[in-house]
């Protein structure tokens, strides 16, 4: 049996979470007035949403792009959502990245509606002909795009276009068409290259993003929210705003 002491000072410096975070200030962290009008518009309409943004509950798809790459995670384009599986004492590198205003939902939440964990692939300098980083991402790459020209292409007028969930294909031209739609919606969407390389802190490194995936937007409750972040200062108008969420207000100092 474990010590009574490991075990409580396990939880406390535990490395996962149960809520999991959406930060809005992706390509502008310093930009506080812009990431703080994000996360008024986040908690007004009760949406964290993929582009257009437009507040409905979303498109569950995704864009192929044959002439694109996995390595840089333009072959295949979900439309999902994203979320950050970080305790809140270890948010410092995502924040310095994704800036300081951001709102937090229960991990058992997110879950039920389709949430899940990406699945990290780490590329390396020397890794252009092995198994494993690039290697391995091209070669899924070139089995997918021979997939499409000697088995889909040829059968594509007699493939069915939908399917029954959880039921297993009668016929080869359900089966080329299930492979397909298993591939391009649930496998290589949550596939997420980085460069093992780089320190933790480096804006590219996006192994300590922790991230999980979910498709369509996420239509929120007042209720539902865990934790609401913004920089310090910014408390109050979060208060004059959406006075509601005033035991849940996480002040960062950045």
């Amino acid at each position: 049996m474990l010590p009574l002491k490991w075990v409580q000072n396990s939880l406390h410096d535990r490395i996962t979470s149960d809520e999991l975070f959406h930060f809005v200030g992706h390509g502008r962290p310093a930009d506080h007035e812009a990431n703080f009008g994000v996360l008024s518009k986040v908690l007004r309409t009760g949406c964290i949403s993929h582009p257009p943004h437009d507040g409905t509950a979303g498109r569950i798809g995704y864009t192929v792009t044959w002439n694109k790459h996995l390595e840089d995670e333009t072959l295949i384009v979900p439309t999902v959502t994203c979320f950050a599986d970080i305790p809140k004492n270890a948010l410092s590198i995502h924040i310095s990245k994704y800036g300081a205003f951001g709102v937090a939902l229960s991990r058992s939440l997110l879950v039920a509606r389709g949430a899940r964990p990406v699945t990290y692939i780490p590329l390396s300098s020397g890794d252009w002909m092995s198994l494993s980083g690039r290697g391995l991402l091209r070669d899924i790459e070139a089995i997918r795009k021979g997939f499409s020209i000697r088995v889909i292409e040829p059968c594509k007028e007699c493939l069915p276009k939908s399917r029954t969930y959880g039921k297993e294909p009668s016929t080869f031209e359900e089966a080329i068409a299930a492979v397909e739609e298993i591939l391009d919606k649930e496998f290589l969407p949550f596939l997420k290259p980085f460069n093992s390389e780089l320190s933790d802190c480096d804006a590219d490194n996006f192994y300590m993003e922790r991230e999980w995936r979910k498709y369509g937007n996420m239509k929120f409750r007042a209720s539902d929210v865990t934790t609401v972040v913004v920089a310090k200062g910014y408390e109050e108008r979060l208060l004059v705003e959406f006075p509601e969420y005033a035991d849940r207000i996480l002040p960062i100092s950045i």
